[in-house]
């Protein structure tokens, strides 16, 4: 496991923890199709994490802590689609022969843009965010990779 995987498992939220076991749930294990190597990952360092709530001595505390372990605390992330979209579009354009590779120097409205038009087009904004490009450009911007 690289460093960027554990720390990618141990940063997940619900929403994302939840969108894990929906994969799982579907089959995606079985699925031959299917590329599942971060979901072994994550499966095995969300087994482990389970196992070590589990040997909590006080019986009271144990189930909120396997629950805790399960990653299905706290809140429902909203924006959890639109930074999936964000990442997605970043590692598009890279890999798109036709762009050159952006640097942190690049982070201008011309990102922003090409994210907002591709958000969109995935649908993953909604209300205000679909009809207004300024706000929608905003929650982009807010939401942007920390490490960009």
């Amino acid at each position: 496991m690289t460093w960027q995987t554990s720390f990618w498992l141990a940063d997940m939220n619900r929403t994302e923890s939840l969108a894990m076991w929906a994969r799982i749930a579907r089959g995606a294990l079985e699925d031959p199709e299917e590329n599942t190597e971060d979901l072994y990952l994550w499966l095995r360092a969300t087994a482990t994490k389970i196992i070590e709530a589990d040997a909590e001595p006080d019986a009271g505390k144990r189930p909120g802590r396997v629950v805790m372990a399960a990653g299905l605390t706290g809140k429902e992330d909203p924006y959890a689609r639109l930074r999936e979209a964000i990442d997605l579009w970043l590692i598009l354009r890279v890999i798109d022969s036709r762009n050159a590779v952006i640097g942190p120097e690049k982070r201008t409205a011309e990102l922003i843009a090409g994210a907002h038009e591709f958000a969109l087009a995935r649908g993953v904004l909604w209300g205000e965010y679909a009809s207004d490009p300024k706000k929608a450009k905003d929650l982009i911007r807010d939401n942007w990779p920390k490490q960009i």
